[in-house]
């Protein structure tokens, strides 16, 4: 996060680190001509670079379908 974003947070009172960083595994399966899915796990560090903001994780699914 550049200097002026965590100038901008700190007059807001809110203590911004220098990064957010994500981390993804996925993988498609093509389960069909017209259906493909999509598992995913996502980890985020320092969410919205606020260091008061836990770490998050996210589990879901990414559905593509060819009408």
């Amino acid at each position: 996060m550049g200097e002026k974003f965590r100038a901008s947070e700190a007059l807001a009172g809110v203590v911004a680190t220098d990064a957010e960083s994500a981390t993804e595994i996925t993988y498609r399966i093509q389960a069909g001509r017209w259906l493909a899915l999509q598992p995913l796990i996502q980890w985020y560090r320092n969410p919205g670079a606020d260091s008061a903001i836990a770490n998050a994780t996210l589990i879901g699914v990414r559905v593509e379908l060819a009408l």
